[in-house]
């Protein structure tokens, strides 16, 4: 029953952002082809309306993608549609399992598909500059010792995006408390656990080196935990 929940999590996940990431491409190629067609060797160049464009586009198919992260969560397991989600013959940790690993999976593309629209813009604004940047950053990690802390990076930044993830179903839950202004309280709780986390998170790293992993992977096992315990317990769904 899990893969089916998946299923259907990842074809709505495709339904909403597809369209989004094409209209992304698209722009990348249209804006990458006008940046490079404003360049005279006797003028400075100007920004293109359609680079600006690109550049908003970009900040908002990440901020669809966090939308639907918790509208999707809000929707489906803190409103009306519960009472069919909760009947459903899955466990509430099955139910939580499946919205975090698709809002994690789903966070991932959308980044992927931030830095390809990146690389599309610059090979076609300006491709021999990518290339000696490329260059030169193959060149810097072209050592074994740079390898594991390249990986070490990618695997923080990875344990990161699912944390916020469960941060994110934590507060939401939390705000269930309160009868009214859920979002806003969701919203102040984030921001408060977020200052409470760096702060610990600071202390920590300082005293420890390569540190920030550790400490990057039990705020999300916590928030994951409690995300879970909160869903068993909250009374007042709607």
């Amino acid at each position: 029953m899990l893969g089916k929940l998946l299923k259907y999590e990842f074809k709505t996940f495709l339904r909403i952002m597809l369209p989004f990431y094409v209209a992304l491409m698209v722009l990348s190629l249209l804006a990458g082809l006008s940046d490079s067609s404003q360049v005279t060797a006797h003028s400075i160049q100007e920004t293109p309306s359609l680079t600006i464009i690109w550049g908003i586009a970009l900040l908002v198919v990440l901020t669809v993608n966090i939308i639907m992260v918790v509208q999707r969560f809000r929707d489906n397991l803190l409103k009306n549609e519960a009472y069919l989600m909760l009947t459903l013959p899955v466990t509430r940790w099955e139910l939580l399992v499946s919205k975090a690993l698709t809002a994690f999976v789903s966070l991932i593309i959308s980044v992927l598909a931030l830095i390809l629209s990146v690389l599309l813009f610059s090979v076609l604004s300006d491709w021999p500059r990518l290339v000696d940047e490329l260059s030169g950053l193959l060149r810097r990690i072209n050592y074994l010792e740079h390898i594991p802390r390249l990986l070490l990076q990618v695997l923080v930044m990875l344990i990161i995006i699912f944390q916020q993830v469960c941060l994110i179903y934590t507060v939401l839950l939390v705000s269930q408390i309160l009868s009214r202004f859920r979002v806003l309280a969701a919203l102040g709780a984030y921001i408060l656990v977020m200052y409470i986390q760096v702060r610990i998170s600071l202390g920590i790293t300082s005293q420890v080196p390569l540190g920030e992993g550790a400490i990057e992977l039990v705020f999300a096992g916590l928030y994951f935990w409690l995300s879970g315990w909160l869903l068993h317990h909250t009374l007042n769904i709607e």
